[in-house]
C-alpha cells in the first residue's frame, strides 16, 4: 500500500541511509516494517480523523471568529463597535463582512440602559441571507427576538472615571469592561457554559491581554460547603468576616468561579487613581470616621450610603469600585514570621465546621489593602496593613477577586 508513490517499506529504508544505519528496530533484514501495513495506515488515518474531529469540535463550540479587531467602546458614546465576525448558528454559518455599531436601540428588551448591569451581545439566525441579526440584552441565557442565539461578547453599564480629579466619574458603557468570545477573562468560560451557576460580567481589563479584576467587592455567588462561590455584582451585601469569612474563604470561593486573589502589586494597579479617603465624608469612599458598617457594594441608593457616596467618587481609573473605604481586602500575599511552635488555629471561617484543617508551626501575615468603612484619610489606592493571618476572621475585611485572560 502506498503513501504518495513511496511504499511505507520504502521510505523506511530510506531513513536507515539517512540515519547511517542498516537495520532499525523493530524492521527485518530488509529494512523493511515487522508489523503490518494496515495497522500502521489504520493508525494514521484514525490519528487524521481525530484531528479532524477536534478542529470540528473546536469550530462547534467556539463557532465565533473576529475578521478583524475585538469588540470595542466607540469612543466616549454609549455605543460598541462589532466586528466583522462569523458564527455558526444551528450548524450554518453566518458572517459580517463589516463591523456594526450597536447602542441603546439595539437592546432586546426595554430602551434604555440600566446601570450596574452586565449586557451580552447576542448574534441569531436571520429571516434569509447571510448576515446575523445582533441584539444587546441583560440575559445569559434567552435573549428575547432572537433565533437560535448565540453570545458573542458583552460589555458592563457602569460608573467610568475619565480623569484623576475626584469628582470627574460619568455613567455608561465602561470601556475596559468590553470582551468578546476571542478576549477575555478565562473565569467566563465557566458561566457561558453554565449561565445558571456561574456568573459572566463584572470584570474590567486591568493589563491589557493579561489581567482582569472584580469591578465590585466580592458578594455571595451562591453553592454550599466547599463549592461555595463569589459574584462581582452591585447593590450587594459584599461578604466579610460578618458571615465568618477568613481569608481561606475567600481563596476557595475565587477558585470555585475560576479565579484567584490579587497580588499587592496587582491590586494597587486596580485601584489606582481611586480618591484617598476623607474623615468626615463619604465622598471619595465609604470612609468616613463615624460610620459605624459596610455598605452594598457600590450602593446606588441613598438609604443605602449616602447622597455624597452615590455620587460614585470611589472609582479607579481602570473603573474599580470601592478599593478606597467599605472594605479592606485580602490579597494573596502571604510572609511566614517568627517559630511561636504549634498552633490549633487553623479551624476557623464559614468551613470550620465541615472538616479538621490541620495545625500551623509559626505565624504567617497576609495583606490586606484599601481601608475600611471608618478609616478616613488612612484609605487610600495604596494603603496596606500587615497585621492579619489568613486564619483571622474579622468584620471589616472582605476581597476582591481577579482573572487571567483568555
Amino acid at each position: 500500500m502506498a503513501i504518495g508513490t513511496k511504499t511505507i517499506n520504502q521510505i523506511s529504508r530510506t531513513l536507515a541511509t539517512i540515519q547511517g544505519t542498516e537495520m532499525l528496530p523493530g524492521r527485518d533484514e530488509n529494512g523493511d516494517f515487522k508489523v503490518e501495513i494496515t495497522k500502521i495506515i489504520d493508525e494514521a488515518a484514525a490519528q487524521a480523523a481525530a484531528d479532524v474531529t477536534s478542529n470540528i469540535l473546536n469550530e462547534t463550540i467556539i463557532s465565533y471568529a473576529q475578521l478583524t479587531a475585538k469588540i470595542i467602546k466607540d469612543g466616549s458614546s454609549d455605543k460598541i463597535i462589532v466586528p466583522a465576525f462569523r458564527v455558526i448558528l444551528d450548524d450554518t454559518m453566518y458572517y459580517k463582512s463589516n463591523s456594526t455599531t450597536l447602542d441603546v436601540n439595539d437592546i432586546d428588551v426595554g430602551g434604555s440602559f440600566i446601570f450596574g448591569s452586565d449586557y451580552f451581545v447576542w448574534a441569531g439566525v436571520p429571516a434569509s441571507g447571510h448576515e446575523p441579526v445582533i441584539k444587546l440584552s441583560t440575559s445569559p441565557s434567552s435573549p428575547a427576538g432572537l433565533t437560535n442565539p448565540k453570545i458573542i461578547g458583552g460589555f458592563h453599564y457602569g460608573k467610568i472615571r475619565n480623569s484623576i480629579t475626584a469628582n470627574d466619574v460619568s455613567d455608561g458603557i465602561v470601556p475596559n469592561s468590553c470582551w468578546d468570545i476571542k478576549h477575555m477573562p478565562r473565569c467566563y468560560l465557566l458561566g457561558l457554559a453554565d449561565p445558571a451557576n456561574y456568573q459572566i460580567g463584572g470584570m474590567v481589563e486591568v493589563v491589557p491581554g493579561s489581567l482582569w479584576v472584580d469591578i465590585y467587592l466580592v458578594s455571595d455567588g451562591g453553592g454550599s460547603g466547599f463549592n461555595r462561590r463569589g459574584f462581582s455584582k452591585i447593590n450587594q451585601v459584599p461578604l466579610s468576616g460578618t458571615e465568618n469569612l477568613c481569608w481561606y474563604d475567600f481563596v476557595i470561593r475565587a477558585k470555585n468561579v475560576g479565579k484567584r486573589l490579587l497580588s499587592y502589586m496587582e491590586w494597587t494597579q486596580a485601584a489606582i487613581g481611586s480618591p484617598q479617603g476623607i474623615n468626615n465624608s463619604n465622598a471619595n469612599g465609604w470612609t468616613k470616621t463615624t460610620n459605624t458598617a459596610r455598605v452594598k457594594t457600590a450602593a446606588t441608593e441613598a438609604a443605602d450610603a449616602d447622597a455624597n457616596y452615590i455620587n460614585g467618587y470611589n472609582t479607579s481609573l481602570l473603573n474599580v469600585r470601592d478599593c478606597v473605604g467599605n472594605l479592606f481586602e485580602w490579597l494573596a500575599d502571604a510572609a511566614g514570621l517568627g517559630t511561636t511552635g504549634w498552633s490549633n488555629s487553623l479551624d476557623v471561617g464559614e468551613m470550620s465546621a465541615d472538616t479538621n484543617f490541620g495545625q500551623r508551626y509559626g505565624t504567617i501575615t497576609c495583606l490586606i489593602a484599601g481601608g475600611n468603612w471608618y478609616n478616613g484619610i488612612l484609605a487610600g489606592s495604596r494603603a496596606v496593613f500587615a497585621a492579619y493571618g489568613p486564619w483571622s476572621v474579622d468584620t471589616s475585611v472582605g476581597s476582591r477577586f481577579c482573572c487571567e485572560s483568555l
